[in-house]
Order: C-alpha cells, then structure tokens, then sequence
C-alpha cells in the first residue's frame, strides 16, 4: 500500500460530556486533603459566591423525597452540572465522570446512576450567553501570582485549549500585587479572594498557592446572586511534595512507565494499557498506533510511554530496564518490514499528550545501542523545559506535567535517491477550508527541512505531474486518515527508494473560517454527525467571520507569496525581536520580516500582528504555529532579500519601524505603507448558506 514508483529520470439528544476514569485495583488510601465539597464550601463561609449545590454520597438511596430536593436545589433552572469526585482518593483518582450543563431530569437520573461508586455535586449551571469572563488564577498569600481568562461566551474548561478564535480574547499574565493586573474584574476576583482570609484559615504559608476558577456572568447567579461566581478552589503547591510550574486548568494524565510496540510483534501492544490511549502513548504514539490498525504503512516502532519523573531529562526506571528488549525486537520487526538488513540509525521523536509543533526534540540518526538511544531520549525530554516549550504551554494553559512520552524508529531515509523524498501535508487546506489536501514535498529530502520550512518543495499539483504515482497515494492516505478520524488531520511522512511510510498524524490547526467550511462540507457529505459538527465549530464567532480588508485605491504589492494564515495586518516592520519589543512599547502593531519562520520565534508570535517571510511553507511547524495563534502569516516572498539592518522587497527598501501592510487571503500581497482599511467582507471561501447553517449549528448547541 506504502509502495510508489518514480520516473527513471527526474521529471436531538443532548451532548453529554463523560471523562473516562481510571478504574480501582486495590481499595484507596483515605486522601489527606479536604474533599472538593468541603472546599467550595470554605469558599461560601468566607462570602465568596458559589453556585447552588448539593452533596449525593456514594451508595445514597434514591427516593421521591431525593428527586424532590434536587428539583428544589435547580430552583427552576432549566439546566444542571453534575459533577463527581472520588470518596476516599482525589489525588489517584482525580478525574471522574462530568456531565456539563445538561436538563434536570437527566442530571437526576445521572447523579443516581454516578453515586453508585462516587461523590456526586448536583449543582447550579451558567447560561454561557450571559458569560463576560471565564477563567482561573493562582495566588499566593503576599498577593503574587498569574491568571489566564477568556473575555466572552466561554466556559472555565476552554481555557484549557482556548479555540483559534478565542485568541484576542485571551486575558494572561504574572503579578507581584493584585494591582497590577490590567483587567478590572480579573483585579477584582484575585482581590475578593485576599480580602476573604480564605488563605489564613487553610493555613498557606507565604510560599504556597492555590487555584480558583471563576466566572463572571451579566446578572446575578449562584448562592449570594452576584455576578461574580467562584467555582472552586484547588491546592497547588499547599501541602504538597512538589510546586508544579506552568499552565493552569490542565489535570494531570495517568501515569504508565511502559514500553510498548507499534507493529513490533514481540512487545505489548498499547491496548494492553489502561485509560486513554493519547495520555498514555502521547498524540505521536497514539496516531501511529491507530494508523498501523488501520492498515496504513508505518515503521516499526517502540513507544516510551508517559511516565513519572520525565522533566528535565531523566529517564524513569521502567524505562532503562525494558530498553535493550526492545531494541532487539525493534531490530527483528524492522527486518521484516523495512528490508533485509538491520537498519544502521534510529529517530527518536518527541510525543507529548498535548500537541506541541516543532517545539520538542527530534533526534535523527542516533546509534542502535542503548546508551546511544538513552542519550537521545534524555534530549528528547529536557526540551520539555526549553523557553520556547514552556511559552507555549503558558499561553495555551498546558500544565508543565501533560505528559510526555517518546517514540523510537528506524530511520526512513527521504534523501536516500531520486526515488525518496519527505513531506508535509494537511488533509485539507488549513487556512480555507477547501477540500484539496495541502501537501509539500522535498524530493531527496530528510524530514527537518521540509517540516522547518527550509527546503524546496513541491505542491500537491506540482507533485501530481512530476510523480502521479506518489500523488496518487497521497491522495488516498488523506482520505484515509480524514476517514479515520472524523475530522482534518495533518500528516508527515517520508518515501525511501520509493517505498512510503507514514510517519505522524494529528488533528490539524485551522482558521475560524476554514472550521466553519470544514464542518459544513464533512456533515454534508455524511462523514459526520451534526453532534460532531458542533462539536468542530466550538469556539468559532460566527459574527466575526467577515474579513478585514485594504482599501487598495491602485496600490500595487510590491511582493506576493502563499496564505500560510489568513487576515490582514498593517504594522511597522520588525527585523528582529528586539524591534517586535520596542515598536510595541512605543504602541504599534509589528510585521516580523524574516528569511524563514522559525518555532523558536513563538514567545514573540503571540506580540505580533503578522509575519512575513522570503522561504517556508504552508506547512512548517512554524507556520502552523502562526495559524493556531491567529497570526497574519505570508510565507515564500520571492522578491524578499535581507540585508544588514533593512530589507528589500524587489526595488522597495524598508527599514526597521517602516509601515508594511498585509493582505492574506487567496493569495499573499505585501504593501508598502500604511493602508486604510474598507468595509469587512466574507472570505470568498464562504458563502451565506455556509454561514447560516454554521449560525443555526451553533444556535441548536446552546439550547441543549
């Protein structure tokens, strides 16, 4: 199925939300810190507003006389959370299952039926149309801290993974004093906590912190009917053998320790694990395990599943002892599948729970040998602690604990000979949504050029005519994998001496509006439910799908090149990140010029409004970073040279603080100065029929 020849010569019911929880082997130790109703309700003792609430025990009884409390704890609300936690045990067990916001009489039945082996809180739901602010901070009892918050019709869990769209309505930042956070009601929350004396009565010491999350609602809700709502409050480091760093909302994965094989016949397979498959194996390993079920072509692998102990490089024990078995089966397994001969180098690629493009390790060509491959992982794993890694999961609410697992291969070899190759692609266009996959291919080329945006490459179209063949197959593992998932995947892989593999997919990034298309086109051609459908336009502004655009009055650009993420953006030009600093301490908006984007430049994407750049691809690590983060991104400017202290696009010189404006939309154009903007419009890769089934979509979610 992986084989490809080249030429000779070069030429109706309600969404219910349940996590999957870990099931008990041996009875748990009775937990040390207080339950999760206790400590919601020392948030109520101490005049901090919390949602109307009540405790069912695990083994409770159910009677009329039960029913009739819930009704009266609803209060005649149409909609009720139900929420669970385990008896004895919050810290092994700490996810159970959660029904967010569904009708009363099935929060009843549900809260029966969870109380058979957990806690259950019946308690109050927001109506998110009437939402201002959701979000989370931590604190400290000299008043530091940080927070993270969505300004708008979000719910607290979608600051998790906040939505494409929800990038300008992202509210973070670090304090030394309440006041110096910017935005009123975030001040005023982190204040109410303060003034409460909730940290003296739980005994926190200066060092110690803890978590709220909050929301803050138009009209009065919850016990005290105020705006402000505080849901709970949770231990970060009061107590505990360690202070955990980085992102806020995440909960700690389930730890494994194993090894395990993909396509390796004498380990164990990953469904021998417990609990999911992406916290165990991480979003690599799991992708290559469900493409290898699916029969599609993929090396051999051994996977390092998540584990204890992984940050800051150092190898969990489980690991080291397993690692020279699995070496050798490695070894048989790729001489079944791969060739005749024992393959001479490994990959060692990162794969983290959480998606993290182009910001982890990958290692190539590391030696077969254990103490070559253990070098090789500890890099893998200190890169969890680089700054540009933990920018990212900063701004994306990761904890520094997700979850990071490892995957060893054999090497492919994409600059073996004319008959190899590596490439990149997305099973439809990120930036539009249309249909046709986006694929760039460097011919005789190894992985990192291609994915870092530093090699030539070839378009699918261009690809098709070179190599029909290999087109042909490409093709048919988009359609594949899109099939497989249920929604837009990207992809890499690589062909040596004309065999192909597979070597990653995950689910795509995309623009609000290549969401809103993407949905429409998979629910209308029966690919997937109208449940799944909303599910994919979580997050999208349906009124802020109209475009910004120049009022171009004959300007002509002065270059062009491809849409890696769409929009406009008008801002003086920025050579380095220096200037992205200085222009926006002086309050402009800045253009990063640059000779290819690179995923170290994240820290800085976030303070930027658009990019431009004279190499990379639609597809580089560091454009889907750009993409993901809602940044204007132009990519292969021909007409772009750098010089020492300016650029040059064609005859046009620029200088460091000189006006650019940006117009990605089906092609890339760069303008000189500083254009006025016109009326916004619809991109052309809408239509009204989309947008209005989209707004009915999301309208039907609500009401559930």
């Amino acid at each position: 199925m992986g084989i490809v020849r080249f030429p000779a010569s070069g030429a109706a019911e309600h969404r219910i939300t349940i996590r999957a929880v870990p099931q008990a082997t041996t009875p748990p130790s009775p937990s040390t810190a207080a339950g999760k109703l206790e400590r919601i309700r020392q948030l109520a003792e101490h005049c901090l507003n919390t949602p109307r609430i009540t405790l069912v025990e695990v083994g409770t009884q159910f009677d009329d006389a039960l029913r009739d409390r819930l009704l009266a704890v609803a209060a005649g609300d149409e909609l009720m959370t139900v929420r669970t936690y385990h008896p004895t045990d919050e810290v092994t067990f700490a996810k159970g299952p959660f029904a967010p916001e569904i009708p009363v009489a099935e929060a009843i039945r549900l809260a029966e039926e969870y109380s058979r082996e957990w806690n259950v809180l019946f308690q109050e739901a927001i109506d998110v149309d009437e939402t201002l602010l959701a979000g989370n901070f931590i604190v400290s009892p000299i008043g530091a801290g940080r927070y993270e918050a969505l300004a708008g019709r979000y719910r607290v869990r979608e600051v998790e993974e906040p939505p494409d769209s929800g990038a300008a309505d992202l509210r973070e930042g670090a304090f030394a004093c309440p006041d110096e956070i910017a935005d009123r009601a975030i001040r005023e929350a982190v204040e109410r906590v303060l003034d409460s004396d909730l940290l003296e009565a739980i005994g926190a010491d200066a060092d110690d912190r803890i978590l709220l999350e909050f929301n803050v609602q138009s009209r009065p809700v919850g016990e005290r009917r105020e705006p402000l709502l505080f849901w709970e409050w949770r231990p970060i480091s009061l107590r505990a053998p360690a202070r955990a760093r980085g992102g806020l909302a995440r909960a700690a994965v389930r730890r494994h320790g194993d090894v395990v094989g993909v396509g390796v016949d004498g380990l164990r397979d990953p469904d021998a694990l417990s609990g999911d498959l992406p916290d165990a194996l991480g979003g690599k390993g799991a992708g290559l395990w469900r493409m290898f079920r699916a029969g599609l072509p993929v090396p051999p692998t051994v996977v390092l599943t998540v584990a204890n102990g992984t940050a800051g490089g150092e190898l969990p024990d489980s690991w080291g002892a397993s690692l020279d078995t699995a070496l050798q089966e490695l070894a048989q397994a790729a001489r079944s599948s791969i060739g005749d001969k024992r393959p001479s180098l490994l990959a060692v690629r990162s794969s983290p729970a959480v998606s993290m493009p182009g910001l982890l390790e990958t290692v190539l060509g590391a030696e077969w040998d254990r103490d070559a491959v253990q070098q090789a992982v500890r890099r893998v794993l200190a890169s969890w602690t680089s700054a540009r890694a933990m920018a990212y999961r900063e701004a994306r609410a990761i904890r520094d604990d997700a979850g990071l697992a490892v995957v060893v291969q054999p090497m492919i070899f994409g600059d073996a000979d004319d008959r190899s190759g590596s490439g990149v692609g997305f099973t439809r266009d990120p930036a539009t949504g249309h249909a046709l996959p986006v694929i760039e291919f460097g011919r005789r080329s190894a992985g990192p050029p291609v994915v870092g945006g530093e090699a030539s490459t070839l378009t699918l179209s261009e690809l098709e005519s070179a190599f029909p063949a290999l087109g042909r197959l490409l093709l048919g593992w988009a359609r594949a994998l899109e099939h497989l998932a249920g929604d837009v995947q990207e992809f890499e892989f690589a062909v040596e001496s004309g065999r192909g593999f597979l070597l990653q997919t995950r689910t795509a990034k995309r623009s609000p509006e290549a969401a809103v298309r993407i949905g429409y086109e998979l629910f209308k051609g029966g690919e997937i439910s109208a449940d799944r459908a909303r599910e994919l336009l979580a997050g999208v502004d349906i009124e802020r799908l109209a475009r910004r655009r120049l009022l171009l009055e004959g300007q002509e650009p002065v270059a062009e090149g491809r849409v890696a993420a769409p929009g406009l953006a008008v801002g003086r030009v920025a050579l380095d990140v220096h200037a992205i600093e200085r222009i926006r301490a002086e309050g402009d908006s800045a253009i990063l010029v640059t000779d290819v984007p690179d995923p170290s430049d994240y820290p800085y994407m976030r303070k930027i409004a658009g990019a431009v750049s004279r190499r990379g691809g639609a597809t580089s690590h560091a454009t889907v970073l750009a993409l993901e983060a809602g940044i204007v991104s132009v990519v292969g400017c021909r007409e772009l040279v750098l010089e020492s202290g300016a650029a040059r696009f064609g005859e046009h010189r620029v200088e460091t603080g000189d006006w650019l404006s940006v117009s990605a939309e089906d092609r890339g154009r760069v303008y000189a100065g500083r254009l006025e903007e016109g009326p916004a419009e619809l991109p052309s890769s809408l239509n009204e029929e989309i947008v209005s089934w989209a707004r009915s979509s999301l309208a039907t979610r609500r009401t559930r």
